[in-house]
């Protein structure tokens, strides 16, 4: 899923990515996201746009709140403000609720920003092994979410932007 301009493009003029949509259809993304397992977007997405990607604004009730997988694989969530780190863990902090998986090149950073250490419980570092699999990717998530909830990854709706969606596009 994705919004873009008239003209193609994913954010405006300004580079500003966020409420291209209205209304009405921001509350039909948000009852689809309850339907998915898990939400997938990019760094890029959560540098620009701060998302909490949960499925506040659809009608009520809300069933659940997807998982939340931040493909970054070169770390630069390291560098992120507190502020657009905590926008993620909205409706995740209980322990029953969403893991945020982040997904890095296993070659960069250990650990997690010292922002980020009191959610270790619920930010499942998993590292990309080959870039372009994205199979063995969504296996690893798919085994952690069994060990962990007892039950596999089934769905991921990718809410990326231009680099992931060109990247899962590219990769059939």
């Amino acid at each position: 899923k994705w919004a873009q301009t008239l003209d193609g493009h994913l954010a405006d003029d300004n580079g500003k990515s966020q409420w291209i949509s209205g209304p009405r259809s921001r509350a039909y993304t948000h009852w689809l996201r309850q339907k998915y397992d898990a939400i997938m977007v990019g760094a890029q997405t959560v540098l620009s746009d701060s998302p909490r990607l949960t499925a506040r604004d659809s009608p009520t009730p809300i069933v659940r709140h997807p998982h939340k997988i931040i493909y970054d694989p070169s770390a630069r969530l390291w560098e992120a403000s507190d502020e657009a780190l905590s926008a993620l863990l909205t409706e995740t902090e209980n322990r029953d609720g969403p893991l945020v998986f982040w997904c890095v090149d296993a070659k960069e950073k250990k650990g997690l920003p010292s922002f980020l250490e009191s959610f270790s419980h619920i930010i499942v570092r998993i590292p990309i092994l080959d870039p372009e699999d994205w199979t063995e990717l969504f296996l690893s998530i798919s085994a952690e979410l069994q060990h962990r909830r007892g039950k596999p990854l089934q769905s991921v709706m990718v809410e990326g932007g231009s680099q992931l969606l060109t990247l899962l596009m590219r990769a059939d």
